[in-house]
């Protein structure tokens, strides 16, 4: 579950943005994760068919580990890279890359992307192609891996 609000600051190319968020995964180890972040965010790119933008944010964590043995309060840097592409009109590019080290501890990083292709099909109908990958360099206890990722594939209806 993620919310994210943003609003224009008096220059065009930053805006400032918070978001809260919840996380619940039982392959990544993880009971409850809540999110709260703000920081800035600069439009690097903004071109017909080519949008880009990099955001730099601080964010507090609270996580719960499935099997109980690891309750986390932390302080972590978000920064992140986003894009659209629409090389043509029935095509959309779209990805985020994101780099979240903790704080206090270097080596305590996580790295995470998430990518989608959108075809249109036809003019109420897109293929969508999604990749979602996540590293933890430290995962909750109870994580069946460090490198979690996934592919999926959908349909989409638009009125």
């Amino acid at each position: 579950i993620h919310f994210r609000h943003n609003f224009k600051l008096k220059k065009e190319w930053i805006r400032w943005e918070s978001f809260t968020q919840a996380q619940f995964n039982k392959m990544n180890g993880l009971k409850v994760r809540y999110l709260l972040g703000t920081g800035p965010r600069f439009k690097i790119l903004n071109k017909e068919d080519y949008r880009m933008y990099i955001g730099t944010l601080y964010m507090y964590e609270f996580e719960r580990s499935l099997d109980g043995l690891t309750k986390l309060n932390q302080v972590r840097f978000s920064s992140y890279l986003s894009y659209t592409f629409c090389p043509i009109d029935i095509l959309e590019l779209i990805g985020t890359f994101y780099y979240q080290p903790n704080i206090t501890e270097n080596k305590d990083y996580r790295l995470s992307t998430e990518n989608s292709i959108n075809v249109k099909l036809h003019k109420n109908l897109i293929l969508g192609l999604n990749f979602r990958m996540n590293y933890d360099s430290f995962p909750p206890s109870g994580a069946i891996a460090k490198l979690t990722y996934l592919w999926n594939n959908s349909i989409k209806v638009v009125f």
